[in-house]
């Protein structure tokens, strides 16, 4: 009887971290999108099958004496141009900022001149019926200057999702 009472017990402690952990990333995630910043970053044009959202500047010079390596975790410092009124990266970093707005990513490639970089909300999920639209305004947004392609990115000490992505100030939300 004692050892069918602490099978019991084992099995409620698995369902309840099971039920535990995702609702804990849901409740950050939600977190992140309804409190956090909110940035608006310039999209490139290169959506093909794939959900990748490529973030126009996400390439930074090599400083070949900091000794990079691929997959390392580092901190990516946010700006704003005056200009345009987007957001851009404007740094990267090991050290952890305390006084600048920042979101955490990874590295994925290093050429001899230059240091590519992913971010953990780099993937944008859509059904399949709009992918065809989709790819054709990121098609127009590459050859026409005038089209912006943009994404709204909600940031949270470093943490970030992608809560909208737009095109010519209209929603992908309101595209369908």
């Amino acid at each position: 009887m004692k050892a069918k009472s602490i099978k019991i017990y084992l099995f409620l402690i698995v369902v309840i971290v099971q039920l535990a952990v995702p609702s804990m990333m849901i409740l950050n995630y939600e977190n992140i999108l309804n409190n956090g910043k909110t940035y608006k970053f310039e999209l490139v044009s290169r959506y093909s099958r794939d959900p990748y959202i490529y973030f126009k500047g996400s390439k930074f010079k090599n400083d070949t004496t900091k000794k990079w390596k691929r997959g390392e975790e580092i901190y990516v410092w946010i700006a704003k141009n005056s200009i345009d009124n987007f957001n851009h990266f404007s740094k990267i970093s090991r050290e952890f900022p305390s006084s600048i707005d920042f979101i955490s990513a990874n590295i994925s490639s290093i050429k001899d001149d230059s240091i590519s970089l992913s971010f953990p909300f780099d993937k944008y999920i859509e059904d399949e019926p709009n992918l065809s639209k989709i790819k054709t305004l990121f098609k127009n947004s590459s050859t026409d200057s005038t089209f912006k392609c943009y994404a709204l990115v909600r940031v949270i000490n470093g943490k970030a999702l992608i809560s909208d992505v737009v095109f010519n100030n209209k929603s992908i939300k309101e595209i369908k």
